[in-house]
């Protein structure tokens, strides 16, 4: 038990060094699964591109999919790419379009990593990665862990059962409040990402 814990905390520190001068960024979850003929991917690749170009870098768990689409998009507007790549049997292969990188095998560390100077919070479409990510952020926000960081879901058909879920189920029994829902935004806009971000980061004071 020692000898995990010794070497988590290092992958930790690494992980810290390694991205030691990096931006405050804007962290994008999304599913590994998602084809490059994906219209999602399209949309990630763009957003990636746009808060580049507003000088905002992004960081992904640096794989395939919707994150290989961010990372595309913000590679080519220059340093603006990184990534926490995750070590597994399949699937989680590190993409090519990341400017700054981190691999660990420890779930933990990752999760840290991709949140610890994150001003906002993108999910596409994804799997339980990707709901695990988005609730432990929202959890980690209730519970005043972490700073309140717009959190944004991208794709109205994919997630508005989630969003009935949480409006008629768990608020309706109240297990969660309307600040909780408020959290959460919904868009397929990019432009109104953008808008949310850049209010956020105002408001919280944060440079990005």
């Amino acid at each position: 038990m020692i000898r995990f814990i010794r070497k988590m905390v290092v992958e930790m520190v690494r992980g810290l060094f390694r991205f030691r001068n990096t931006k405050t960024t804007v962290t994008i979850y999304g599913s590994a699964r998602i084809e490059p003929d994906d219209p999602f991917y399209s949309k990630a690749e763009e957003l990636g591109r746009l808060l580049a170009e507003k000088g905002i870098a992004i960081i992904t768990g640096g794989g395939p999919g919707i994150m290989e689409a961010a990372n595309k998009g913000a590679f080519s507007q220059g340093d603006f790419s990184n990534g926490c790549n995750i070590i597994l049997p399949f699937e989680q292969k590190q993409n090519p379009y990341l400017s700054c990188s981190y691999q660990t095998q420890f779930f933990f560390v990752r999760k840290f990593l991709l949140r610890h100077s994150s001003s906002a919070l993108i999910a596409f479409p994804g799997g339980f990665g990707t709901m695990d990510e988005l609730f432990e952020s929202l959890t980690l926000i209730r519970t005043k862990c972490s700073p309140k960081i717009p959190t944004i879901l991208i794709g109205k058909d994919y997630w508005q059962g989630l969003i009935d879920y949480l409006t008629n189920t768990q608020l309706k029994y109240g297990t969660i409040s309307q600040t909780d829902l408020d959290q959460l935004h919904l868009t397929d806009d990019l432009d109104e990402v953008i808008q949310l971000i850049q209010a956020g980061t105002t408001h919280s004071g944060r440079d990005s």
